[in-house]
């Protein structure tokens, strides 16, 4: 609450399947929003824009690297060691920066994964705030 004043929620992929068969979208219907994205200039990126957040947060997991490198034509890379609290190993942390977007952008495990203990999350929440800050 002290960190972040408001929050827009907004998927990577807007469509995806039925939450009965896993939720993701299928390799057909992500082929189809990666071309529809780059039609006229750069959709998904427009919308970060047009939100004018202090700090985009892609609560995905590795496995969703490629899709928002592909989305945002940026690179999504190890978080810099020189930001982090001493004793804190950004293995565990398992948070990368995606750089280039003129704002502060991260990718994080989905905040509701079994990865993600209170501990850990914390430590996620408290290293995003003190780069906002």
């Amino acid at each position: 609450e002290t960190c972040f004043k408001s929050i827009a929620w907004s998927n990577v992929f807007k469509v995806g399947a039925l939450k009965s068969e896993g939720g993701n979208p299928k390799k057909k219907l992500r082929d189809i929003q990666k071309q529809e994205n780059k039609k006229e200039g750069n959709a998904f990126e427009e919308e970060i824009t047009a939100l004018q957040p202090d700090v985009a947060i892609f609560s995905t997991g590795p496995s969703y690297d490629k899709y928002i490198e592909d989305l945002l034509d940026r690179s999504v890379k190890d978080v810099d060691p020189k930001h982090l609290k001493k004793g804190v190993d950004p293995d565990h942390l398992k948070i990368k920066e995606i750089e280039g977007l003129d704002i502060l952008a991260f990718r994080t495990y989905h905040f509701q994964a079994s990865y993600y203990s209170n501990d850990r999350f914390e430590q996620v929440v408290d290293y995003i705030c003190d780069r906002v800050n």
